[in-house]
């Protein structure tokens, strides 16, 4: 006796499977590593702009140094200009500390990427 066709039940129910799990299939970390693309762009974006504010910052600290020794002492506006120095150093600070972060975050990254590698080559193959 012939066997007999799979109803179609059965076919839609492993149509269905086969189309959700399928691409999982082929590559088991696709939203992972997807994931992983989106956080190292946005890190880097974030780089980009801490070191930026962390120039500007120094810069603005620099020319406020500058501009309070020649003003008289006691005189509103160098008080206004000190006090800008200081939040220019602050943010300076605050932004170097991110940075500092930022790359401490990427070695760490690198070392589970490693571990990963490492995992993925030892593991047998079926």
């Amino acid at each position: 006796m012939p066997p007999q066709p799979p109803s179609s039940s059965l076919r839609w129910f492993l149509g269905i499977v086969l189309t959700i799990f399928l691409p999982f299939a082929g590559n088991k970390y696709g939203p992972l590593l997807q994931f992983k693309k989106d956080v190292d762009t946005t890190l880097e974006t974030i780089e980009g702009i801490v070191e930026v504010v962390e120039k500007v910052a120094e810069v603005v600290e620099k020319v406020a140094e500058g501009i309070s020794g020649d003003l008289p002492e006691g005189g509103k506006l160098k008080k206004v200009v000190d006090i800008l120095e200081n939040v220019a150093e602050e943010i300076a600070e605050d932004a170097h500390t991110v940075d500092d972060a930022i790359d401490k975050f990427q070695e760490v990254e690198k070392k589970i990427e490693n571990v990963v590698g490492t995992l993925n080559e030892s593991t047998p193959k079926t």
